[in-house]
């Protein structure tokens, strides 16, 4: 964990507003780099002894479940309301930021210090952040709303004050239609693979039921799988999704660039990235790197 995560952290929890917590983060990481630890089956090439011992003081952004590798290095865990589980977090001072589905219907358990509304959309690839590429306008000083695919992790750095992003597990970068985490067991992969809840019978019943009745089915099963500590609120990924933010990486690249940070994605044997002409880095020499930073 960075040292400055706990000052920022309880800063951000004592304000009052929504608006007053984004602002306290504004630049709270200025010149620093930055990890961004997501959920792709690359992440699991790396041990997390290696991975917590090369972020050691580097302030680290775990998306979701990587927050379970990264334990207490976590300085800001993201996640919205979609293929969630309960998260155990190591560091009390790891901050939540949550963005919420923005039809309410779908529900989570786990507890956030910050919401960050996900703004409407209605599935349409176009319209994401990917197939506009319109990112300026989605950036924290214009926008409290966080845009779809992808979302979230990117702004918020930035607005952070990095001037180096790093991606670890972020296999969408090679444009993979497959929405296969690194902690899948059989039967999640199976779901993944098959694209659809592999339960006809009560997909039938729930056809039947009313908006209400099927709202109180889905809360109560992700209550139970939330208290065991199994995924709920799944959902795959739209045909095309990988490819089209893979091709939107040099964009992303340049608009990172534009304002003073880097890019660069780390890869492995299950993530090599086709990320054009956006630098990558191999799993090695990232964590060599990192253990550089560290001892400089």
């Amino acid at each position: 964990m960075h040292a400055s995560t706990p000052a920022v952290t309880q800063r951000v929890r004592a304000a009052a507003t929504t608006e007053a917590k984004v602002a306290a983060l504004r630049d709270a990481y200025r010149g620093q780099r930055c990890v961004i630890v997501t959920c792709g089956p690359s992440l699991s090439e790396i041990t997390p002894a290696q991975l917590n011992a090369a972020l050691d003081g580097v302030l680290t952004i775990a998306v979701k479940q990587a927050v379970h590798v990264v334990g207490r290095q976590a300085d800001l865990l993201c996640f919205n309301s979609y293929n969630v589980r309960r998260f155990d977090l190591d560091n009390r001072d790891t901050l939540r930021v949550y963005a919420p589905e923005p039809s309410g219907l779908m529900v989570q358990h786990n507890r956030y210090d910050l919401a960050l509304p996900m703004a409407s959309h209605e599935a349409d690839l176009a319209q994401s952040l990917a197939g506009t590429r319109d990112f300026a306008r989605y950036e924290l000083d214009r926008t409290l709303a966080r845009p779809w695919g992808p979302g979230i992790v990117h702004e918020l750095a930035l607005y952070l004050g990095v001037t180096e992003v790093f991606t670890v597990g972020w296999d969408i970068a090679a444009g993979s239609t497959a929405n296969v985490h690194f902690d899948d067991q059989t039967a999640e992969a199976a779901f993944f693979s098959a694209g659809r809840d592999r339960r006809p019978t009560l997909a039938g019943v729930r056809g039947r039921m009313p908006p209400v009745a099927k709202r109180v089915l889905r809360t109560a099963r992700s209550v139970a799988a939330h208290h065991r500590g199994q995924p709920y609120n799944r959902v795959t990924m739209l045909p095309g999704e990988g490819a089209i933010v893979a091709r939107a990486l040099p964009a992303t690249r340049d608009w990172l660039a534009s304002h003073g940070a880097d890019l660069r994605i780390v890869t492995g044997a299950a993530g090599a990235a086709s990320a054009g002409d956006v630098a990558t880095t191999p799993t090695p020499a990232f964590l060599s790197q990192l253990d550089r930073a560290a001892t400089a």
